[in-house]
């Protein structure tokens, strides 16, 4: 059931933020909360036991609305690169679409009960430290993450990372991509 409402939140989270997002109020920015009847949702499940990992630009765990909700310790020594680091936001913004707990005015996410797993991957290729997508990829399909959301996006294919996709999906893992 955890996982299965999930799926709802992580469409929520494809989607991104509405153009309402540039208004300054709270209510305005989690517009997604009503059209995905999180109301409603959370009486079946707040996600409360799953992982989602987090494949974007890091996460800064120490946002009032992300405090207690990210697992570092959970990231593999050989990706943890800059996973709760998060220059941009972007990663962070995502996480809190997911587990957010609203706390401190944060944002509330459609999950807050599940876990986020951070994970760094780079769009700059004069990145050498960063491990690449499908290896971050091969790394979360071995962990015990249920979820694994890849907010990131590529303008060409690269069948490495359609390996990693398919290794992940062999290992039963539900996989969500960025539609941008």
């Amino acid at each position: 059931r955890a996982a299965g409402a999930l799926v709802g939140a992580m469409a929520a989270v494809s989607i991104g933020f509405a153009p309402s997002a540039a208004a300054d109020d709270i209510e305005s920015k989690q517009w997604y909360l009503e059209p995905m009847q999180a109301e409603q949702m959370w009486k079946v499940s707040t996600g409360e036991g799953v992982k989602v990992a987090v494949l974007d630009s890091g996460v800064n765990a120490d946002t009032p609305a992300l405090k207690g909700q990210v697992l570092a310790d959970d990231v593999p020594d050989s990706v943890s690169y800059h996973a709760t680091r998060d220059e941009v936001g972007h990663g962070t913004s995502m996480a809190e679409l997911i587990a957010g707990t609203g706390a401190g005015g944060g944002l509330q996410g459609l999950a807050p009960g599940a876990k986020v797993v951070p994970y760094y991957i780079s769009n700059d290729p004069a990145d050498k430290k960063a491990p690449d997508a499908a290896e971050v990829l091969r790394a979360v399909a071995d962990t015990d993450a249920k979820i694994i959301n890849m907010s990131f996006g590529r303008p060409v294919f690269d069948a490495e990372e359609q390996a990693a996709v398919e290794y992940a999906v062999s290992k039963g893992k539900l996989l969500v991509a960025s539609a941008g």
